[in-house]
């Protein structure tokens, strides 16, 4: 989102887009609002004005010129000489470089105006919950090798698996390299698969799983990640919604990991009429052994959100959220703006964030958090709780930055690394991403900010942003992780391990997100991996 257009000192708004709407849907199946209602134009990346169009993923499926905007000025237009100006937003960090060549401006006559919107509805709002589940409505046969087959609604579906070998194989259970041994259970709303490994070797041995479900010409659509896409060949990793799902006419079939290892490495994928699920990322370690535990979901309706709430009644996922929360800067307010901005948001939490008081210029990130002045945070807080007393305070809280000087040698042992060796980072060099263990220093000391924001700072509960990772989601060094490494996906053979931030980091992030709930209101940004 980068161009403002204002005509005679008019800005031109998203309400007079004409060829096409304001929102649009890329082919992978994410959607994208191309212009907001206060004018901000966002412009598709491409080497030429045709090249998005024809992309599989990255092409729009409701409108066939992505590059093209025409907006109804009629009412903006005068006698005369007319000013249209063209404005780029402004990147303070360097990286978009705007030019604008062989300008021209055509008039069209407008299209004829819609019909008038249709009015508000009255009476009562219906109630929508979800549908209560079908127990068992589904039969299931196991058959050989490794194929499941499901029937719910008068549908089968067949879910065949196979592993890759480090000979360049692929197999429907053991191999020279390692054990296989399945269980399946029956559960109310699933069929629950339980894959176990055996590394027969002294050698760390790369493993890939693929778990798919070929429909035929069943297929009516398809939802990678919670994402429908329009093209057939797509993949997503996506471990916060490791999810697919396909439609027949009559019924739906999902797939989903269960284990944290296989939904960390989780990719869903589509491939012409069949869905898949698989990890391209586990390492068995040697002599090791390791369950990967996934489920089938039978929809007895082609319904995403039937299977949505299946889902998430296999996860435990259902609960309400009990807060309302807001933004709202620990900067000196009078009394008449907090007043205001509590009426307008109604917010149960209200959160400062770290931007104010800065450390050394940059944002207190880190253990720089600790020697900033916490002034500002508790007369806010105070002030708060003084004028709300219904109303909670919160400190935001990042586990993974850190901006002190020298703090790779402070923390040599908890730097995130690139493939290269080289220290990741967040854009700029001095906001560093290290990982907190609960053996680490860096966790030690990362975790004193808790007790900074609840005790100096006298706030209620806690913001933590970014709760699963930061940028990288994989750490190439020591520790290993034990589960995880790049495979060949054409030879089969590991290629390097790595550790995903995730793993590492998580029996220290459970511990403090403990802390977090017993303290008071925990609000984080990132769902659970």
């Amino acid at each position: 989102p980068c161009l403002e257009l204002v005509l005679n000192t008019r800005q031109i708004d998203g309400k007079r887009l004409q060829n096409r709407p304001m929102t649009s849907t890329y082919r992978y199946g994410r959607t994208m609002n191309f212009v907001t209602g206060d004018g901000l134009i966002a412009l598709c990346y491409g080497p030429d004005f045709e090249a998005v169009d024809k992309d599989q993923h990255y092409g729009l499926v409701d409108t066939d010129k992505a590059c093209e905007y025409g907006f109804d000025v009629t009412d903006l237009v005068k006698k005369g000489r007319n000013r249209l100006e063209l404005r780029t937003r402004a990147d303070k960090r360097g990286k978009w470089h705007f030019h604008f060549a062989d300008l021209a401006v055509e008039f069209r006559a407008p299209k004829a105006a819609e019909d008038a919107p249709k009015p508000a509805p009255t009476g009562p709002l219906p109630f929508i919950h979800p549908k209560p589940p079908s127990p068992h409505a589904y039969s299931l046969e196991e058959k050989e090798p490794l194929t499941l087959a499901v029937t719910v609604s008068n549908e089968t579906f067949a879910v065949t698996s196979r592993f890759s070998a480090p000979d360049g194989t692929w197999v429907r259970g053991s191999s020279p390299f390692f054990r296989h041994e399945r269980r399946v259970e029956k559960a109310d709303e699933a069929v629950v698969v339980f894959d176990s490994f055996t590394n027969l070797t002294d050698e760390p041995v790369p493993i890939m799983q693929r778990h798919e479900c070929q429909l035929g010409k069943r297929l009516v659509k398809r939802w990678l990640a919670g994402l429908s896409p329009h093209t057939p060949d797509v993949s997503m990793a996506q471990p916060a919604t490791p999810i697919s799902f396909a439609i027949t006419r009559r019924a739906g079939v999902g797939l989903m990991p269960m284990n944290d290892e296989f939904q960390v490495h989780i990719v869903n994928y589509s491939l012409g009429d069949t869905i898949g699920m698989a990890d391209n990322s586990f390492v068995l370690k040697p002599g090791g052994t390791y369950t990967a535990e996934w489920q089938v979901v039978p929809v007895p309706t082609p319904d995403f959100w039937d299977f949505v709430n299946a889902a998430r009644r296999l996860r435990g996922a259902n609960f309400t959220l009990p807060y309302q929360f807001a933004f709202l800067s620990a900067r000196k307010h009078n009394d008449s703006f907090l007043k205001q901005f509590v009426d307008h948001k109604t917010p149960h939490v209200v959160c400062a964030s770290i931007g104010y008081p800065r450390y050394k210029g940059m944002y207190a990130h880190g253990t720089a958090f600790q020697y900033v002045d916490h002034g500002a945070y508790t007369a806010h807080n105070t002030r708060i709780d003084e004028l709300f007393p219904d109303v909670h305070t919160s400190i935001y809280f990042h586990c993974f930055l850190e901006v002190i000087d020298g703090g790779d040698r402070t923390y040599p042992g908890a730097r995130v690394l690139r493939p290269d060796g080289t220290q990741a980072n967040y854009g700029k060099p001095y906001d560093k991403i290290f990982f907190p263990t609960l053996r680490n220093r860096f966790g030690k000391d990362i975790a004193k900010n808790l007790d900074a924001i609840w005790g100096a700072c006298g706030a209620d509960g806690t913001y933590w942003d970014e709760l699963e990772y930061s940028a990288y989601q994989y750490h190439y060094g020591e520790p290993w992780d034990g589960c995880s490494g790049d495979i060949d996906r054409g030879k089969h053979t590991l290629k390097r391990l790595k550790s995903s931030v995730t793993l590492l980091s998580q029996p220290w992030r459970v511990a403090q997100v403990k802390r977090c709930l017993e303290q008071g209101p925990f609000v984080a940004n990132g769902q659970p991996h």
